[in-house]
């Protein structure tokens, strides 16, 4: 058995098509794993592309574990620059953990992020923690049997014990959550909602917005990227695991969240403007795993007919944020954005929701989710940490 350090063009494809093998012939019966697009996992190895390497102290890694030239398991360590200046930390991550069930294979992956950590002199190794806010965190260790939300992780049982099995504890877990859209049900809800929001608006003269369109998106950019990215830094910088934004970055995540709407569920995104200002935000997107399980991460052949297909007929929505600026916290802008959201779902052919990864140190956000919706949190998301 060795470990390879990822390199060149053999390796990367290793890297990129290990968890279909995995997943498509060791799992299949059981897996709900929803395949990335390989683009985006090759983008994550390139430097010249991807936007986390723009920051002078940025660096990642990716190895993987042969086993008679046969990969058994691949993983990521990477240092975020932007990530420890702002908590003042030496911490790295580990991400794309993939491994066959066997714990020699989980601790030679994990020896090797522990050796790259500590040639760059960081304490600690916390994972699975992605590159970009908004990648899915953590090991599945509740709920296996939930459809995943787009982006987030699905992965068997057995990776808890590979994980703790080498040495890591329990830093915190995030929880998600499945909402059945049955509006005759909720109508007592909504009018409370639509009471409260007509009290507010008033108050607040904030006003809830979406877009008609990818187009109208593309054309605003401009004064979306710089608004999102400071609303971002200013709602989040005082959770735990907060990511700095920038406007690359911003740029990457919105151009992302173009890839899985279109003109109709391009108005799930809510956005709370007061005088030209957005001060909160809320995004959500169609869920077209199935797609994803299809078009097996290649848009040729048929990829991109299952992907337009999904995001067509799809009855499924990911909720995956809602962000507010201080100033505007606990003025009741959040429920502006619930009931607009709920309105425009209403009126759409989805009719089931996941509420993606709230952290559980987030007690205000759940409790909110959970009245506003009416929803169990029936998954649950666990980052590890180690130190080194």
């Amino acid at each position: 058995m060795k470990v390879v350090r990822v390199t060149e063009g053999s390796e990367v494809r290793d890297f990129i098509r290990f968890p279909y093998k995995l997943y498509n012939e060791g799992l299949t019966r059981d897996s709900l794993w929803a395949p990335p697009m390989k683009t985006e996992i090759k983008s994550a190895l390139d430097p010249d592309e991807h936007p986390f390497y723009k920051d002078p102290d940025s660096d990642a890694q990716a190895f993987i574990v042969k086993r008679n030239e046969s990969v058994e398991g691949r993983i990521m360590v990477l240092e975020s620059g932007s990530y420890n200046r702002e908590h003042q930390e030496e911490t790295g991550f580990f991400y794309f953990f993939e491994s066959k069930n066997d714990q020699e294979v989980a601790d030679k992956l994990f020896d090797s992020c522990r050796s790259w950590a500590r040639e760059r002199d960081l304490k600690t190794l916390t994972g699975p923690m992605g590159m970009l806010a908004g990648d899915g965190h953590g090991i599945l260790v509740d709920g296996f049997n939930r459809r995943p939300g787009m982006g987030m992780a699905w992965n068997p049982p057995y990776y808890k014990s590979l994980v703790e099995g080498a040495g890591f504890e329990k830093l915190a877990d995030s929880f998600s959550a499945r909402a059945l859209l049955d509006f005759e049900e909720k109508k007592d809800r909504l009018e409370r909602l639509s009471r409260a929001a007509e009290r507010i608006k008033k108050k607040s003269k904030v006003k809830v917005e979406s877009f008609d369109s990818k187009k109208e998106v593309k054309d605003q950019m401009d004064w979306v990227v710089p608004q999102m990215s400071t609303l971002y830094n200013e709602s989040f910088k005082n959770l735990p695991y907060y990511h700095p934004m920038d406007e690359v970055k911003m740029r990457r995540i919105i151009n992302r969240l173009l890839t899985v709407t279109n003109s109709r569920s391009i108005k799930l995104i809510k956005l709370a403007i007061q005088d030209d200002r957005i001060v909160g935000f809320l995004l959500a997107y169609p869920n077209i795993v199935s797609g994803l399980k299809k078009a097996q991460g290649d848009l040729w052949p048929l990829g991109w007919l299952y992907l337009q297909w999904d995001r067509r007929f799809t009855r499924w929505a990911d909720a995956n944020g809602i962000g507010i600026l201080p100033e505007f916290q606990g003025t009741g802008v959040s429920v502006l954005l619930y009931l607009e959201f709920l309105k425009t779902l209403e009126e759409s052919q989805f009719e089931k929701l996941i509420i993606n990864q709230i952290s559980e140190k987030n007690h205000k956000n759940l409790r909110e989710i959970q009245k506003t919706f009416g929803v169990e949190f029936d998954r649950k998301h666990r980052i590890y940490r180690q130190d080194l």
